[in-house]
């Protein structure tokens, strides 16, 4: 059976699929979803998109960088990272912790079987001694006193997507019509419909007609699984994305979702299920409120750009003798056009950090 067929079964039984459980299929689904997919490739060369930690180790060094300042005034010596791609982060946090050995545990919380292998070859160049420190978990509900890492984690969660329609709310569903999977709207359930007037009520406009976005409901339920009565942790939230303001602009009638089909921005992922790299800009309001209704604080909200140059990333770069290679490296991470003001960094913990860090903080756009 593919995944075609698995969603056609799913299809039949339920007379169509919401979007956003065809996206955890598309994405998820053993052994087929896009993570799981033997063609699928992480190498900067053949990816679908590159990620800071394969463009260049100065991203894991600027991490590791940030959690020596940390440790100055709290000791944490587990570190768990949530979706660790081809383990490169990884990798490269744990070599710049080989003098120190301040890491005790590297919890790595992952879904896919194919990345956990590959996760496992990578780091398994590390001396034997780091590598005994890594340990896969399912979830980290049972980890405590932790720096917990999260990049580019976000954009890939499952998203229901809304259309409003002659003033009513519509929800995006996949059904099958002569062996084909195409794009169809349901009337939008009462919960569903509460969420996008709140939005509306909080941005303080109302969606014209034929205005399409997303909704993810699985990033409460991934924070609260993951987060809810924990103690003693700081959490490091990497990923693209704007506050609610910008993120529902009147403008963005298509919404924030993109498709990545062999190095190409396709504008339907129907017709390459399994194959296709589905991701959507992260609404931070929203991950802010989720955490501040768990009674924890906002540390932090700033972009890529002022984030890594707080972690001596200029310094780091010196390190690297080919000045165009540097340059390039440098522009892709922190010029607004590329990664830096498109990327958001979110800081939360259970504790109180007060005046800790000298980084231009953009809290007042959430």
């Amino acid at each position: 059976m593919n995944l075609y067929e698995k969603i056609e079964t799913k299809i039949k039984q339920e007379n169509y699929l919401t979007f956003d459980k065809y996206m955890e299929m598309a994405l998820y689904e053993p052994d087929y979803g896009y993570y799981d997919n033997p063609q699928t490739s992480l190498d900067p060369n053949n990816c679908d998109f590159i990620t800071s930690p394969e463009l260049t180790r100065l991203f894991g060094a600027s991490i590791y960088n940030f959690f020596l300042k940390i440790l100055k005034n709290h000791s944490y010596r587990n570190f768990t990272e949530f979706g660790a791609g081809s383990g490169k982060l990884a990798y490269d946090i744990l070599c710049e912790d080989l003098d120190n050995n301040y890491i005790t545990n590297y919890y790595i919380v992952e879904k896919s079987k194919k990345l956990i292998n590959d996760q496992k070859r990578n780091l398994s160049n590390l001396p034997g001694s780091i590598y005994k420190k890594v340990k896969w978990v399912k979830d980290a509900s049972d980890i405590s006193s932790s720096f917990f890492l999260a990049n580019e984690v976000f954009d890939a969660m499952p998203v229901k997507i809304f259309k409003v329609i002659n003033n009513n709310y519509f929800e995006k569903v996949i059904r099958i019509n002569n062996n084909t999977l195409i794009y169809d709207f349901i009337k939008a359930k009462t919960s569903f419909i509460q969420e996008i007037e709140k939005i509306q009520k909080n941005i303080g406009l109302s969606f014209p007609n034929n205005y399409e976005s997303e909704i993810s409901f699985k990033s409460e339920e991934f924070i609260v699984k993951n987060f809810k009565n924990k103690k003693d942790f700081i959490f490091l939230i990497i990923d693209y994305g704007y506050g609610q303001n910008e993120y529902y602009h009147i403008q963005k009638k298509q919404g924030n979702i993109q498709y990545y089909y062999k190095k190409n921005k396709v504008i339907d992922c129907l017709a390459f299920s399994g194959n296709v790299d589905i991701s959507c800009n992260v609404d931070f309001s929203q991950i802010y409120k989720i955490f501040n209704n768990l009674n924890h604080n906002l540390v932090s909200y700033t972009t890529q750009k002022d984030f890594l140059i707080y972690c001596d990333i200029l310094k780091q770069a010196d390190q690297i003798c080919d000045e165009l290679k540097r340059n390039s490296v440098l522009k892709t991470l922190l010029f607004p056009t590329d990664m830096g003001e498109t990327f958001k960094i979110m800081l939360v913990s259970n504790k109180t950090f007060r005046n800790s860090f000298d980084i231009n903080d953009i809290r007042h756009k959430l």
